[in-house]
């Protein structure tokens, strides 16, 4: 009995301790998840390492097995391509993101935002571009960071994108701080499987 009780505990406390994220992109990428006493960093020395590794594999050779799953899916999705063609598979898509789109706003929620921070300064060596590059990033960030701050609380957020006429490169300054529970990723990535089970059968996939 005392055993369970131990299970449970250590169960609970995996379940209801948070995961603590924190994004940072400015000259190069970086990201550090802390969870409990493990601590791990996400750099581009360690994707380039992972890159080395993945060379390294490549080079030697695969089983069979290997192969034939890799042509089998190749083939499916040509085939559901051929069928569908690119109109058909755009549909789809969208589709997928309105089965997937509700856990995963319902999982936002549940994020403690401590800093967000985006900072965009848009520039190219010709005008016209700068202001069409500025277009679309405006199209694409705010509406990301509205949904944000709709659905998760926030600390301190700043988020600016701004056209720069006079330089000729575009920079950037992003951090993301935040933390979520376990149990919410976990209860988010069920419900997220469930309903792309439900998608594949539906679409017959």
């Amino acid at each position: 009995m005392i055993v369970l009780w131990i299970i449970l505990g250590g169960l609970l406390i995996l379940l209801f301790s948070p995961l603590c994220v924190t994004i940072i992109y400015q000259e190069s990428f970086c990201a550090k998840l802390r969870f409990l006493f493990l601590t791990y960093t996400l750099s581009p020395e360690n994707a380039k390492e992972k890159n080395d590794q993945k060379e390294k594999a490549a080079k030697k050779p695969k089983e069979k097995k290997e192969d034939t799953d890799f042509q089998k899916d190749q083939s499916q999705w040509k085939k559901l391509f051929k069928e569908r063609g690119l109109g058909g598979m755009i549909d789809l898509v969208k589709k997928f993101m309105e089965q997937v789109t509700p856990p995963i706003k319902k999982l936002l929620t549940h994020f403690l935002i401590k800093k967000l921070i985006c900072e965009v300064s848009v520039s190219t060596e010709d005008a016209a571009e700068t202001a069409i590059l500025y277009g679309q990033a405006c199209a694409v960030i705010y509406p990301a960071v509205a949904m944000l701050t709709e659905a998760a609380k926030f600390y301190q957020f700043t988020v600016s994108v701004a056209p720069d006429f006079d330089k000729k490169k575009s920079s950037v300054n992003f951090e993301l701080k935040f933390h979520v529970l376990t149990i919410w990723l976990l209860t988010a990535a069920v419900q997220t499987l469930f309903r792309f089970i439900k998608f594949r059968k539906m679409e017959k996939i």
